[in-house]
């Protein structure tokens, strides 16, 4: 059996999935917080993407609407709030939305 096409699937389903809790946790505070925008985590901001969500975005706390903070992966966001997953280590600033 040819396993090595599975090879790195199960970090790509993993990213994946966290992204999407990333994003619905950011929809939420949105919703919430009647936000249509929210401040930009890209290269137009000195913060590389982030893991802990405590303090950030300046409109709310993504973590109130996460069971999981800090995050496995790093993401960054744009200001319409669309999130951008990112590899497991981050040394560089985000990558310029729009994402």
């Amino acid at each position: 059996v040819a396993v090595g096409q599975f090879s790195g699937k199960g970090e790509e389903g993993a990213r994946a999935s966290e992204k999407e809790v990333v994003q619905t946790a950011m929809d939420a505070m949105m919703a919430e917080t009647g936000s249509t925008s929210v401040t930009a985590n890209d290269s137009t901001t000195t913060s590389n993407g982030v893991q802990d969500f405590s303090s950030v975005p300046s409109e709310g706390s993504l973590a109130t609407y996460m069971r999981k903070n800090p995050t496995v992966y790093f993401y960054c966001w744009d200001e319409t709030g669309k999130v951008k997953a990112l590899p497991g280590t981050v040394t560089s600033a985000c990558p310029a939305g729009p994402y």
